[in-house]
């Protein structure tokens, strides 16, 4: 960045510290002034990820104290069902949720820690049916972008946590507690940042076989940055599977820390 950028940046951050920050400019008249600084430039959009040890991030902890691997309650009320277990094990499905809000108006959801997708066997009438679990692992994404003067305007950094190798007499494994955590969120004045999450129906397979299936689906990620003058979104495309495989399927992701597995691994799947 020249010296003039630089002038031009620092003169546009002290006015949103004091007058704007203070509510006394509306951010239509401001992005009028200056759309320059209401512009995200595409080529600064950044995602990264990284594999965490789920011991060392506060947010993890948290999130391993309070996330249930499967509900305490029997699944029977949920199935109005009866007896052992109903069909097959090989019939996976995600009872939870399917499409949730994670941050709204540049602030994490206040249910985000109760908010998890699962790919389980249709049949489970009780959560103690499931045994094995692994994990829980997590990767953490970070996104930043910034506008056309080249200040970061959205800093974001959340984790993708799943458990994993869940089993039914010792055949299957399973998917629960997938969820995604927002860590931090640091959005400047005049953009809004906000993310869901959701895990189509028709994404949830069987990647094993009929004895010995393994659950995959595909968690969806959708975010949105929005200011005054445009609206941009884009989203993640995660793969997870029941023994515990990772792929981020999107273009746009890249990390210099996390390398794919080979996706040769993914051939049961054809």
């Amino acid at each position: 960045m020249n010296r003039k950028s630089l002038i031009v940046a620092a003169a546009w951050l002290a006015v949103c510290t004091g007058a704007y920050a203070g509510g006394t400019v509306d951010p239509n008249t401001a992005a009028q002034k200056d759309p320059k600084a209401f512009t995200i430039d595409p080529s600064s959009v950044k995602v990264e990820i990284t594999p965490v040890d789920f011991s060392s991030t506060p947010m993890a902890k948290t999130y391993k104290m309070n996330a249930p691997i499967l509900p305490s309650k029997g699944m029977g009320d949920v199935l109005n069902g009866a007896g052992d277990v109903i069909g097959t094990i090989d019939q996976i499905v995600n009872l939870y949720q399917k499409i949730w809000s994670i941050i709204e108006e540049n602030k994490p959801v206040v249910n985000i820690n109760t908010q998890f997708a699962a790919a389980i066997p249709q049949g489970i009438t009780s959560w103690t049916q499931l045994a094995g679990w692994q994990g829980p692992k997590s990767y953490q994404y970070h996104i930043s972008a910034k506008n056309l003067y080249g200040i970061t305007t959205i800093d974001v950094t959340y984790l993708v946590v799943y458990s994993y190798g869940g089993n039914y007499n010792g055949h299957g494994k399973f998917l629960t507690g997938v969820s995604v955590q927002p860590v931090n969120v640091d959005v400047l004045w005049g953009y809004t940042f906000a993310m869901s999450a959701s895990v189509p129906d028709s994404s949830i397979v069987n990647a094993g076989t009929q004895t010995d299936p393994v659950a995959a689906m595909q968690l969806v990620i959708d975010t949105t940055i929005s200011t005054v003058l445009k609206s941009s979104g884009n989203n993640s495309v995660i793969y997870l599977r029941g023994d515990g495989y990772f792929q981020d399927l999107s273009s746009y992701s890249k990390s210099a820390a996390y390398k794919a597995p080979d996706l040769s691994s993914l051939q049961a799947l054809q």
